[in-house]
């Protein structure tokens, strides 16, 4: 499977590089802990943002804290 760097922090598999690329929609990240669906779901946002979204138009709901810390953090 091909690896893509995106943000300078992650190396991002081929299936997380489309999860991040889709263009327009809702999306639903599922996977196993420390599979970087964190990473993956705040690099979503930083590319939508840097494309002209409004982050009042986005809700990014995450299953912990820890998590939805470590997103605004790095977003």
């Amino acid at each position: 499977m091909a690896e893509n760097r995106v943000s300078s922090m992650y190396t991002y598999d081929a299936d997380q590089m489309a999860a991040i690329n889709i263009d327009r929609g809702e999306h639903l990240v599922l996977g196993a802990a420390g599979t970087g669906k964190t990473a993956v779901l705040s690099e979503r946002v930083r590319q939508a943002i840097s494309n002209g979204v409004s982050p009042a138009s986005m809700a990014c709901i995450t299953y912990t804290k820890r998590a939805s810390a470590r997103m605004f953090e790095s977003i």
